[in-house]
Formats: C-alpha cells, sequence, structure tokens
C-alpha cells in the first residue's frame, strides 16, 4: 500500500504581468514598467507602487500625474528623465525611493509632496526644482522630512518639527555642531557621514537609526545620544578616530559588534544597569579601540553582563565617580566638573546665583554663598558642593 503525506506549506507566487493601455506594464498593483512615448501621463488608478526605474531614462515625457491610489514611487523610478518638467503627487503618497527623481535636470515643479513620511537618498538631487529651494535655504524639507543639507556649514540646527532624516541627506557638508531636536524619529544610513563634524547634541525622540550613521566622522569628539534608541547598528561610529568615549542610554539594549569599528582612540565606554543582554558571537568588539579602554558603569562590581563583556575583550571596568565632591572657588573663577569616563549626564545646579554649570559640566562662580551641582546619569544624581568666596 502506498501512503502519501500531506504538509501544508505557503508558496511565495509572483503575480502574472499584465499591459493596461497599451503602455503600463503591471505586476499586481505594482508599475513595473513605461513603454508609452506620451509627454503627458497619467498613472492608473489601480497602481500603489511606481516600481523601481518603471521611467528610467524616458526622453519623452514631461508631466507625470499621480493618481490617488499610489502610495510609493519606488528607487530610480523616474531617474534620468531628462525632460521632465512637472510632477503632481497626492496625499496619498507616503514614500519616495532612493534616486526616484535623480538628475532630472529641468524638473522645475513638484506639488501635492503633503503626505510624504519618508524620502531615499538623493531622490530629488541635480532638479531645477531642488536647487531654487537650496537657494532659499540651506536645509531642504520635504513635509516633515530633511531631504538635502549639503549646502549646510558650521554649527547646525536641524528645524522642530521634522521625523525623518534622509539617507545621506548631508553629504559634503562642512558642517561643525549638529542640534537635532526631540520631533526627529528616524536617522537614515549615512546621514551623517560629515568630515568636520566635531560635536552632536541628539535629542531624544530619535528611535531608530541605521547603519553607519556616523561613520568615518574623522573629527568627532563629542556625541549624545537619543534616550529613546534600542539599538546601536552596525558601522554606527566606524572610523571616529577622535572619538575618546561614548555613553550608552539607558534605553540600548543591544550594541552591534562592529558599532565601533576602528576607533582607535576611543578609551571609555559608559553602560546603564539595564544593558543585559549579551551573546560571546556578536559582542561589541572592543579590541580595535585604545589600548587603555575601560567599561564604566553604576555598579560595575556586581554587574555580571559588564564584568563577562570587559573580560571576553580583555579590558578594564571601574565604578561611575566624579572628578570633585566638594570645591572652593573664587568670584569669577571656572571649573570643569567631569565624570572619570567623561560621560555625558544632565547637569543642574542648586543656586546658579552663587554658581551656574553649562551643557558640558563647566561651572562659573558668580557670588559669595555655597551650592550643589548635580550630574544625572541613568536616574542617578551625583553630587558636588561649591563654595565661592
Amino acid at each position: 500500500m502506498i501512503m502519501s503525506l500531506c504538509f501544508p506549506f505557503a508558496v511565495k507566487i509572483k503575480a502574472e504581468e499584465q499591459v493596461i493601455d497599451n503602455v503600463f506594464v503591471v505586476e499586481g498593483t505594482t508599475l513595473k514598467k513605461y513603454t508609452g512615448k506620451e509627454e503627458t501621463v497619467v498613472i492608473p488608478n489601480r497602481i500603489i507602487k511606481i516600481g523601481n526605474r518603471a521611467f528610467w531614462r524616458n526622453d519623452d515625457i514631461k508631466t507625470v500625474i499621480l493618481s490617488d491610489s499610489v502610495i510609493e514611487v519606488g528607487s530610480q523610478a523616474f531617474e534620468f528623465c531628462s525632460n521632465l518638467e512637472r510632477v503632481e503627487f497626492t496625499k496619498d503618497v507616503k514614500k519616495i525611493g532612493s534616486f526616484a527623481f535623480y538628475d532630472c535636470e529641468n524638473v522645475k515643479e513638484i506639488v501635492g509632496l503633503d503626505g510624504v513620511e519618508q524620502v531615499g537618498a538623493h531622490a530629488f538631487a541635480y532638479t531645477l526644482w531642488l536647487e531654487e529651494k537650496q537657494k532659499k535655504e540651506p536645509i531642504v524639507m520635504i513635509n516633515t522630512c530633511v531631504v538635502d543639507g549639503r549646502y549646510s556649514a558650521g554649527d547646525v540646527v536641524i528645524p522642530d518639527g521634522a521625523t525623518f532624516i534622509a539617507e545621506n541627506a548631508f553629504y559634503g557638508a562642512k558642517i561643525k555642531t549638529m542640534e537635532i531636536p526631540d520631533s526627529i524619529k528616524i536617522i537614515e544610513e549615512n546621514a551623517l557621514c560629515l568630515d568636520e563634524l566635531k560635536t552632536v547634541k541628539m535629542g531624544n525622540g530619535v528611535e531608530w537609526m541605521d547603519f553607519g550613521v556616523f561613520e568615518s566622522c574623522r573629527e568627532l569628539e563629542n556625541v549624545r545620544l537619543s534616550n529613546s534608541l534600542k539599538v546601536l547598528p552596525p558601522l554606527t561610529f566606524a572610523y571616529c578616530e577622535k572619538l575618546e568615549e561614548v555613553t550608552i542610554p539607558d534605553s540600548v539594549i543591544n550594541i552591534s559588534f562592529d558599532a565601533f569599528y576602528n576607533c582607535k582612540n576611543l578609551k571609555a565606554l559608559t553602560l546603564p544597569d539595564t544593558f543585559e543582554y549579551y551573546n560571546p558571537k556578536y559582542a561589541v568588539d572592543l579590541k580595535r579601540c585604545a589600548k587603555d579602554f575601560t567599561i564604566y558603569g553604576i555598579d560595575v562590581k556586581n554587574h555580571f553582563v559588564i564584568q563577562t563583556l570587559a573580560k571576553e575583550q580583555g579590558v578594564r571596568y571601574k565604578e561611575l565617580a566624579l572628578n570633585a565632591k566638594e570645591k572652593t572657588l573664587k568670584q569669577g573663577d571656572t571649573y570643569r566638573l567631569k565624570f572619570n569616563s567623561g560621560a555625558k549626564c544632565m547637569w543642574s545646579s542648586s543656586n546658579p546665583e552663587v554658581a551656574t554649570v553649562n551643557y558640558y559640566g563647566l561651572i562659573a562662580a558668580k557670588e559669595k554663598g555655597t551650592a550643589t551641582i548635580v550630574a544625572t546619569l541613568y536616574g542617578k544624581d551625583y553630587t558636588c558642593k561649591i563654595t565661592v568666596k
């Protein structure tokens, strides 16, 4: 007797291609290719996505009108359409892929971008439309997306209300410091790879960073990360040769093994007590960092993960501490209060009339009296009593 056993399984069946109006090659709800030669093209109402390279190098179209059904424009969809002049979006379009309109040199009018939430790398690079935007503002935004800041320089503040920074958005910019507001939620791959960047103040709204956001920022010395991040992705700080310390927010549960690849001068990593993930196969690699590398924490003597990580990587671990618990200053004097790890924290003064403290822990003695300077890190307060004479 022959018995057959049948097991349930799923098979992904590729949708058959159809041709609409003799010119639109469609697969399911994706427009795969346009073969026509009309100057004005209206996307059919059933299309949800304009596929990658659907109109690539089409020299005939001058105007494209998207239907209400379209929610995504794929990568390189209209790249090198040299005679394209006008694009009409609808509020339903949410995503525009990388190089979607790259080098469409005659595009000068784009309307209806109000619903866009994500924009890929160089989506509108080398268009008349973008060039006009760049003349007005160094940071170009589409809705709440930062899509281009290549002509930004010096000290840059991302506009409050922005939620997304596109891949390579600031490529080649001569930026020294950058302040990122709490409204930013997503920073895409290589968005802030900047040769001259030295300081980054990141708001606590950033929930996701893609690969290599700060890769090859060879001048980067000071960075404060968002307290909403869950993961430090691969190559986050790769080749950041001047970076000496990084404070990991207590929201982070995992650090990718090559997050600090070839950070040869990195000598301190400050970890929260909440950091509990450890997998020896994928543990963060600290062996290419400085020879005197040390992991710092609040209670490292009783923290198994920190001890294990330090042992596996052949590095030291120490308790966090301020460089002074008491200090006497004269009026007009300044003093830099800091953690032994150089950790980034929140600073405050109990009596600003006597002594103030800035973002970097620099204390300024004002009037005679006493004040307590408080450094708050990972929910714990560290204090230093300041006496001004």
